[in-house]
Parts: structure tokens; C-alpha cells; sequence
């Protein structure tokens, strides 16, 4: 932006808007000979003569500027001197500059200026809106400028832009893992994407998936299951208006280490397993016992129900690596002792199982009561239990008890009634 405040100024600018149009001028004549060389080769006769009249009737145009010129200088040089005369007047004068463009096979085109020339003590006492050039449009075949009074500055474009904030790392994975790549760039406006493998692209192919977020610029190579194959250069390129910007990286797949050996031995083998189905008496104690082998020498571990039991006060168990024998003793069964027990074996080679089911049975009462402890004013309870704490005693009353109870009571009537 260029403010007038004399003159000179407007002058300046003449001479520059002046030297743009010889300089597009030249551009054209050198173009237009191009033109007609070419026609010659393929035509075998100039077709460009339609043009030299355009460029007649430009060079007049050009003769009629430089009169233009003259008469605004003249009229310039008045000014100066009216303006000595007469301070406490300012005097404007429009002053029309014209441009003349044009364009191979194009019809020329004429575009005006307007240029006001203030008093300069004037406007520096009382300062008035400033004179101010704006680029009203700029193309490659036609340039237009015009002298605008204004106070509001003219708002350009953002300038295109693009650069790579983040690049690509090398990266090193084992065959089978996935890998993701990425890297952030930043453009205006927004980039297009491209990932390329040692130099051939990779858009469509499902073994590669990308991704790019605009707002935060991470741009995203993504291989969910790499082989020794996918090794190669990878190439992350950004470009728009302001052009191109890449970042590379080594993507290194290594064959997958193969699994260790199989330590020597056998895989642990019962070769006497629980027997299903056993029945223990509550109260009574009861014992299971299996046979296993398997080198090297497996550990043994004893479950009831899914719960580990090993190290239980409950419980004792013994194992004889030499024969193999495993067993499990419950030194007085309850009722809660009734579930499924497993006995496993592991070593480094493997392990191996076996189960059963414990049946417990109810404690019954058969003692006979004696009636002569019997009382009418003795109150009997019967505590019926289907079982209690470990340790308390399970109480069921069969015919005989009944029977005795029975019994009592008749007894007790006698004594009353004598």
C-alpha cells in the first residue's frame, strides 16, 4: 500500500505502472513470435497476422499514453503554482491514468486510474482519510490496479504454506507384531497425503492402512501384521499449493525367534486314578490314593472343588516320588467335606489330572432313653440338625428314639396317676 501525499508520489507511480506494462509488453511481442513460428511448421503460412494489427493498435495506444503523460505533467506544473498562490484553497484535480493489456489472441482492454492530487501543508494541518493503493485483482493475462480513497486496509489471502513438524522414525519389530508409523506436518491449506514403500504408493492396498487428521496434522501408517516382506524405506509426502515436503523412515521386520526346545522327559501320567463314587460315614475318617509317574519327578497338587488345598491343617496329604503314590486323608469327615476332590501333576513337560466325587452320609442316633430319669415337668428338646460347625456333633431321631421317647412319657403318667 502507497499513501499520496504529493505529487512526486503520483509521479512514482506513474513511471512504475508504465515501466510494468513495457515490461508485459515485451513478454507479449516475444510470445507472439513463438506463436507464429509454430503456425508456420504446422501450417506451412503465418496465422498470426490478425495479431500484428493487435499490435499496431497497441503501439498506438502506447503514443496516445505518452501524450496522456504530457498533458498530465502540464497539468501537474499548474497546479504547483496555483497551489503557491492560493494556500488557504486546496485544489484537486483528477488526474486519468489509462493501462492498456492485452493478450495473445485476446482483444486489448483499457483500465482507468484515478489519481487526487491535495494540498500537502493542507492535509498535514488537517489530516484527511489517506490516499491508499489497493490490488483489486491480479491474473497472469491481465493486471488491474486502481487508486482508491480509503480507510480500511485491503485483506489478503493466507500465505501457502507447508513444512514437516514431526518426522517419521525408524522403527524395528519382530515378524507378526504390529507397527504403526507417524510423523506431523502442518500446511495452508490443508496437505494431501501419501505414504510410499520403497518408492511405489501404497494408497488402496488393504495390507496398509492410512489416516490423517487435519486439525492436528498426524499423519498415519498403519500394518497390523507385519512380515520379513513389509522391510523397506518408508516415505511419508505431503503437498499443496506451497509444494512438497517428505519425511522417510526404515521399517526393520525380523523373523520371529523359533520356540525354545522341549525340555527331555514325559509328560505326567496317572497310571492308578481316584475312584469315583467313594462314601464316607460322617465323623468317620477317609482316604484317597493315586499312583503317578512322569520324569522329571512332577509336583503334586491336591484341590477340593476349585480351591487348592495344600498346606490345609484339614487335611494331610503324602507323596512318594519313588513309587508315585499320592494321597489325600481326611481324619473325620463332615458334611461339608462332600464335593469333588482332583489330584494334578506338573512338571516342565506337561501335567495331568484325575477327580472324584466324596459322599458323605449323616450320623444317626440309636440309644435307647431310659425312662426312669424321665419327668413330667421335664422339658425335652430335640435338636434336629443337617449339620453344624466342624466339631459339633449332627443329631438325626430314628423309630427307636421315638419309640423310647414314647415310652418315657407313658411311664411318667403312671407315677402321676398312683
Amino acid at each position: 500500500l502507497t499513501i499520496l501525499n504529493n505529487v512526486d508520489v503520483a509521479n512514482d507511480l506513474v513511471t512504475q505502472v508504465d515501466h510494468t506494462i513495457r515490461t508485459h509488453e515485451t513478454r507479449q511481442l516475444d510470445a507472439l513470435k513463438k506463436i507464429a513460428d509454430l503456425s508456420i511448421r504446422l501450417y506451412g503460412s503465418d496465422k498470426t497476422r490478425d495479431q500484428e494489427q493487435e499490435q499496431q493498435r497497441l503501439e498506438q495506444l502506447k503514443r496516445e499514453q505518452e501524450q496522456e503523460q504530457l498533458r498530465r505533467e502540464q497539468l501537474q506544473r499548474e497546479q504547483e503554482l496555483a497551489l503557491q498562490k492560493e494556500r488557504e484553497s486546496t485544489v484537486v484535480e483528477d488526474v486519468k491514468i489509462t493501462t492498456t493489456t492485452s493478450h495473445s489472441g485476446l482483444p486489448h482492454q483499457q483500465k482507468s486510474f484515478d489519481v487526487q492530487t491535495i494540498d500537502e501543508e493542507q492535509y498535514l494541518q488537517e489530516p484527511q482519510v489517506p490516499l491508499v493503493i489497493q490490488t483489486v485483482e491480479e491474473q497472469v493475462h491481465e493486471q488491474i490496479h486502481e487508486v482508491v480513497t480509503t480507510s480500511t486496509l485491503s485483506r489478503s489471502e493466507p500465505q501457502a504454506s507447508l513444512r514437516v513438524i514431526q518426522p517419521l522414525a525408524d522403527v524395528s519389530v519382530q515378524e507378526g507384531q504390529r507397527v504403526r508409523l507417524q510423523c506431523v506436518v502442518a500446511g495452508v491449506p490443508d496437505p494431501t497425503i501419501e505414504w510410499y514403500k520403497n518408492g511405489i504408493s501404497v494408497q488402496g492396498n488393504p495390507d496398509y492402512r492410512t489416516s490423517f487428521d487435519p486439525a492436528s496434522g498426524v499423519c498415519t501408517l498403519m500394518i497390523d501384521e507385519t512380515v520379513t516382506a513389509d522391510s523397506a524405506d518408508i516415505l511419508c509426502r505431503a503437498a499443496n499449493e506451497a509444494g512438497i515436503a517428505d519425511t522417510t523412515a526404515r521399517l526393520l521386520v525380523t523373523e520371529a525367534p523359533p520356540p525354545p526346545p522341549k525340555p527331555a522327559g514325559t509328560v505326567p501320567s496317572f497310571t492308578m486314578r481316584l475312584l469315583d463314587g467313594g462314601v464316607a460315614q460322617e465323623g468317620q475318617p477317609f482316604q484317597y490314593d493315586c499312583v503317578v509317574g512322569g520324569q522329571p519327578t512332577p509336583a503334586v497338587h491336591w484341590y477340593k472343588g476349585e480351591l487348592c488345598i495344600d498346606g490345609s491343617p484339614d487335611y494331610r496329604q503324602t507323596y512318594d516320588p519313588a513309587s508315585g503314590v499320592a494321597s489325600l486323608r481326611i481324619e473325620q469327615v463332615y458334611l461339608e467335606d462332600q464335593t469333588h476332590y482332583t489330584c494334578r501333576a506338573v512338571n516342565d513337560c506337561g501335567s495331568d489330572e484325575t477327580s472324584a466325587f466324596l459322599t458323605v452320609k449323616r450320623k444317626y442316633c440309636r440309644a435307647p432313653i431310659d425312662s426312669s430319669v424321665c419327668s413330667i415337668r421335664l422339658l425335652i428338646k430335640l435338636r434336629v440338625c443337617a449339620g453344624g460347625p466342624r466339631g459339633a456333633s449332627s443329631w438325626c431321631c430314628t423309630r427307636m428314639c421315638f419309640a423310647s421317647i414314647k415310652r418315657c412319657i407313658g411311664t411318667v403318667r403312671k407315677k402321676d396317676s398312683q
